[in-house]
């Protein structure tokens, strides 16, 4: 679990395998062998990768990955400020969803 959740974090930040090895100061067989839960790191190793990839240690540890990033908490309170209501953000998902199912039956 811990190893993927630093992997999920490393391509959410973009970083290729190499890169966060390099940030981090630990070799990439050393990060690939954790990312496939074939090491466990240290607890400053962990420390060393939640300071690069720049998320909390704990989010690591406990695999919190459902949570908002700051960029769509940041897009929710813009929408909220504008005046936009729960009902239009609704309506516009029902409206992508619609789309989705419609471009899906189009390619049957």
């Amino acid at each position: 679990m811990l190893g993927i959740q630093i992997k999920n974090k490393r391509l959410d930040k973009g970083l290729s395998i190499s890169r966060l090895a390099a940030l981090s100061g630990i070799s990439k067989g050393y990060l690939s062998k954790i990312e496939r839960q074939k090491a466990n790191p240290s607890a400053h190793i962990i420390q060393q990768l939640s300071e690069v990839l720049n998320v909390p240690v704990e989010m690591i540890l406990k695999g919190k990955k459902d949570e908002l990033d700051h960029d769509w908490v940041h897009l929710i309170q813009q929408a909220k400020e504008l005046g936009v209501s729960k009902d239009e953000v609704k309506l516009f998902l029902d409206f992508k969803n619609w789309q989705q199912i419609d471009k899906e039956e189009e390619m049957k």
